[in-house]
């Protein structure tokens, strides 16, 4: 039992900062295209682009 903890320590150790940045990434990236498909969906919308391609292109960006 102490030998598979042992392991398990050792693993997270080796891989635990790889992991949270990983998952930061992630956040970072899906907050990023979120913030990106507001912007482009107000512009389309400031242009009077119909509104289907509208929602079609911020699905697009997302």
């Amino acid at each position: 039992m102490e030998d598979i903890i042992k392991q398990l320590q050792a693993l997270a150790a080796e891989y635990g900062l790889q992991v949270v940045g990983a998952i930061a990434t992630i956040i970072i990236g899906i907050w990023i295209a979120k913030l990106i498909s507001k912007f482009v969906g107000r512009l389309l919308k400031k242009k009077d682009v119909d509104e289907t391609l509208s929602k079609f292109l911020v699905s697009l960006v997302k």
